[in-house]
């Protein structure tokens, strides 16, 4: 899965500009959801589950990112639910 994708975040509808891999972690610049590949074109939320599953530094990295992009308000006018993944 190498496709480019200018989908939305499941999450708050912000579009995601990127190339989802199999495997990979795309964070939203707006809300800080953690995303992952569905299907050609399509991210969808990252489950608890698949969170806890991650090894701890790339956790820990991915929640200073959602934290700063919290902080920050997102880079876009902020509309979405706030999720926590921790």
């Amino acid at each position: 899965m190498e496709g480019h994708t200018d989908a939305p975040c499941p999450n708050c509808d912000h579009p995601v500009n990127d190339r989802p891999r199999a495997g990979g972690v795309t964070v939203c610049l707006n809300c800080g959801a953690w995303l992952v590949p569905d299907g050609e074109s399509k991210l969808r939320g990252m489950s608890r589950s698949e969170a806890e599953q991650m090894p701890g530094p790339v956790q820990s990295t991915l929640i200073k990112a959602s934290r700063l992009i919290l902080q920050r308000g997102g880079a876009a006018p902020a509309e979405a639910t706030e999720e926590d993944h921790e």
